[in-house]
């Protein structure tokens, strides 16, 4: 069991070291390139920070443990929420700018919406995951080319060069992955020794670990001062869990859902979603925002352990 936690431990320390990179390769990326943060946030960080998931769903999928599959990618998505935003807003505060509201909040309610459809027959066929998949290339597009719509101010030359900024993001994303791996594989063994299912595991444990990118690097874009870094990265991941990591798994292996899953799971992601895009509508997350979302993030794993 020491080395069960010694991984944990171990994972912490290296999505912890991986997210202060990130942040920094990003943005100064964004500065060379003169790209927006928040459309590097969206899409070369959020995809980054979502390969735990990515890679976690695909394996589980194919090893048939399809239960971790689809509540991997709801737990996380609540977490990044709940949690990741929740407690980094507790701590800074954070401020968006309103047009990111009419940019990205749309494709986040349409990738739920679309989800709870999709599912609502019991199960995500292949086809089901190709629209998925289709849905996020397609939002991808969308995003870089609207990138000009969000009102920012002019982001001055960065530290690092393209070259040395793009072999952070890749080390960092090393970092990140290896981290994650580590915190689920020891959570995982963890969980099973104490006897819980398959969905909980995921929901919790798994989501936990494979949303720790996220969480350790939007706060390091918070204490860096790059809230529309933070933002970016929590809204892009939440889209890419749905579109590319559950269509890929869905891809990889049928995945069935169960009622309880699609009317409890599904609408507190809604619910969670729904609650940042009145936040970000606000143009602001407050502190006391923050508390209160980490507190429904407390109430909905209560939930979900008593349903499941």
């Amino acid at each position: 069991m020491l080395v069960y936690w010694g991984l944990v431990l171990g994972g912490l320390l290296l999505l912890y070291l991986g997210a202060e990179g990130f942040v920094k390769g990003a943005t100064s990326l964004a500065r060379r390139t003169g790209i927006p943060e928040y459309a590097i946030g969206a899409t070369v960080v959020a995809l980054g920070t979502s390969l735990p998931e990515l890679v976690t769903g695909i394996y589980a999928a194919y090893t048939g443990r399809v239960d971790i599959s689809v509540s991997n990618v709801i737990g996380s998505n609540i977490f990044n929420i709940g949690f990741a935003l929740g407690i980094s807003a507790a701590f800074f505060g954070v401020k968006t700018e309103r047009q990111i509201f009419h940019i990205d909040i749309p494709p986040l309610m349409v990738s739920i919406i679309l989800l709870f459809l999709l599912a609502s027959d019991g199960i995500l066929s292949r086809a089901d995951g190709a629209i998925l998949l289709i849905s996020f290339a397609a939002f991808t597009v969308r995003l870089l080319k609207d990138r000009e719509a969000i009102d920012m101010e002019e982001i001055p030359q960065g530290t690092y060069s393209i070259p040395v900024a793009l072999l952070a993001i890749v080390l960092s994303g090393a970092l990140l992955h290896l981290g994650a791996k580590w915190l689920v594989d020891g959570g995982v063994e963890i969980a099973h020794g104490i006897g819980i299912s398959e969905w909980i595991i995921g929901a919790t444990v798994v989501a936990i670990g494979t949303s720790s990118p996220e969480f350790f690097t939007s706060f390091a874009a918070l204490r860096h001062g790059r809230d529309e870094l933070s933002v970016g990265n929590i809204i892009g991941s939440n889209i890419t869990n749905v579109f590319l990591v559950l269509g890929a798994a869905a891809i990889t292996r049928p995945l069935p859902v169960a009622q309880v899953a699609l009317y409890f799971d599904f609408v507190a992601m809604f619910f969670f979603s729904l609650l940042l895009a009145f936040m970000i509508s606000d143009r602001r997350v407050s502190r006391e925002s923050g508390v209160w979302l980490v507190l429904l993030m407390i109430a909905y794993i209560i939930g979900m352990v008593r349903l499941h």
